[in-house]
């Protein structure tokens, strides 16, 4: 039995000849000249039984197409959005109901010119489960996190019978986008950015200050309409208890446990709680027991080349639909024909390692520089300059510090590797084509035999960074790779890290990140060192040359 809002949904749906439209391809939302709007806060500024009449109006070109990709099994689909724009009382600087299409299912011209709602219909349509808001596009490349993110925040297992999970914890590399998806999936939820903690600013010095605060944040949550509290950094005020050198830590972890499984927790006011981090494994354990941020953490990586691609298609778009961006053509080409994009792929192939905010911040330099040109000349951003500003990127994070070469694989090596890991110690006295040769004999060997390899070369005392976060971030650049590609690590003088272990935490942060990077790499993957001495990698399977 349909009830009265799917009713007066179904008539609205009439209303715009759009009934036979799946509800997924379209989305409403709004604006006023402060800003966009949910329309839940368009329904409650006037009476809901207040009937509005919204009037249509054609902005401008940019204002209306929006081209949007997204990553479906392993493939990218593109679609481009158009957006209607009615505004009320026919009065374009005021309140604007916004309804966006799809431009290859829904003609402008089957849209009518006016619409009459009451502000209750607007709540409704904002509340209704089955019915989107306007994308935030905050973020890209993230498609399956954020499908992810949305089934635990709409999650409902009251009618099972059930308790709802409580929280869920984002673990990830700085710069992949872990706080832009939170914001923008409570944006298109609940129409609001969500309650925010951030775990360093909440310490303080002042014994039983901390938890206050903890407890303040958790309260306002409750009361605040989406009733989720995101806790950046957690890793700040919720490192184990058995390694914590500080009682006031221990007892801001209990707080936070009391509040997250706690007796109030368990009511269905109870704020749900989204927490990220890039040092999961410094959490105290009882975090991650289920009922709590439970064991099965959203992953992020650096992007992919498909990610990638994504990534600098939303940037781009961004330039392309703000009040002043221009695109020069072959800008223009790749946001409007992604798939068929030779820029797109390049970029994507060029950045290998970048996380998403170093791509944001290619984009930004670019837009920075073009801004600073002193011409009376329409300035336009170029893809020449996106690739300019990537090749000063490189030489600058990668410099004289690490070194790639495309290796082509022949048959003509005579050495044979033995063994069944994927590591294998070298002289540090070995030649370029000695490294070279098992390169080949390794792709050689390998299950999926491949053409070519790369071979990247680094200083193992450059994966030492500021602080462990940065230390870990350093090692795992320098692992990472395309899937469709064999990597060769030579990674040159770790025995002064191994040395180090013992009075360093840094050097125990590189040995432990190794270790995690080669349990999580690919099959066709070599890792090369050498150490100054006999001492190996413990716990490592290791390969031997024969020949």
């Amino acid at each position: 039995m349909k009830s009265e809002t799917d009713t007066e949904l179904n008539q609205l749906f009439k209303r715009l000849d759009l009934e036979s439209v799946a509800q997924r391809e379209i989305r409403f939302g709004a604006k006023d000249r402060e800003g966009m709007l949910s329309l839940y806060e368009v329904g409650n500024l006037h009476n809901k039984s207040d009937s509005l009449s919204f009037v249509r109006r054609e902005p401008d070109d940019n204002e209306t197409e929006r081209n949007q990709i997204l990553i479906e099994d392993d493939e990218l689909k593109h679609h481009a959005w158009r957006r209607n724009f009615y505004y009320l009382d026919d009065e374009p600087n005021d309140l604007c109901l916004i309804i966006e299409t799809r431009s290859d299912l829904i003609q402008p011209e089957r849209l009518p010119s006016e619409i009459t709602v009451t502000g209750g219909t607007l709540v409704d349509i904002h509340d209704h489960p089955e019915i989107r808001s306007l994308a935030v596009n905050r973020v890209a490349g993230l498609d399956q996190q954020k499908a992810n993110l949305r089934r635990f925040l709409q999650s409902n297992n009251n009618d099972w019978g059930l308790a709802n999970r409580t929280g869920i914890l984002l673990e990830g590399p700085p710069g992949t986008g872990k706080t832009e998806l939170v914001i923008e999936t409570c944006q298109e939820l609940f129409g609001g950015t969500p309650v925010t903690i951030s775990g360093p600013e909440i310490l303080s010095k002042w014994v039983g200050e901390s938890e206050r605060l903890l407890r303040k944040q958790f309260q306002e949550a409750t009361e605040s309409r989406s009733q989720v509290l995101y806790i950046d950094e957690i890793d700040a005020i919720a490192r184990s208890r058995s390694t914590s050198t500080q009682e006031h830590s221990a007892q801001l972890v209990a707080q936070l446990l009391v509040l997250l499984d706690g007796v109030d927790a368990k009511t269905n006011e109870a704020p749900k709680v989204v927490a990220s981090t890039n040092l999961s494994d410094v959490l105290d354990p009882a975090l991650l027991r289920p009922g709590r941020l439970g064991n099965q953490p959203i992953t992020f990586s650096r992007p992919g080349p498909l990610p990638r691609k994504a990534i600098f298609h939303h940037y781009l778009e961004q330039v392309r639909t703000s009040e002043s961006g221009r695109l020069g053509n072959t800008l223009t080409e790749a946001v409007t024909n992604p798939n068929k994009s030779e820029f797109l792929d390049a970029m994507a192939a060029k950045t290998e390692g970048y996380t998403g905010a170093d791509i944001e911040d290619v984009i930004i330099a670019a837009v920075t520089q073009l801004q600073s040109t002193d011409t009376h000349e329409e300035t336009i951003l170029s893809a020449s300059l996106v690739r300019n500003h990537i090749t000063q990127r490189d030489q600058i994070t990668v410099g004289s510090n690490i070194s790639e070469e495309v290796v082509t694989v022949t048959d003509s090596t005579t050495l044979q590797l033995k063994g069944d890991g994927q590591a294998i110690m070298v002289d540090t006295s070995i030649s370029e084509s000695e490294l070279k040769d098992i390169i080949i004999s390794w792709c050689n060997q390998s299950k999926e035999r491949s053409n070519e390899a790369l071979l990247r070369s680094v200083q193992a005392e450059k994966l030492i960074g500021m602080n462990k976060s940065d230390t870990r971030d350093r090692v795992i650049a320098a692992f990472q790779n395309d899937a469709d590609r064999s990597i060769c690590l030579y990674l040159s003088g770790l025995g002064l890290i191994l040395r180090s272990t013992d009075h360093t935490p840094l050097a125990t942060t590189v040995i432990e990140t190794i270790h995690e990077e080669l349990l999580r790499w690919h099959d066709n993957n070599l890792f090369i060192y050498n150490t100054n001495s006999n001492k190996s990698l413990p716990a490592i399977d290791h390969l031997e040359k024969d020949g």
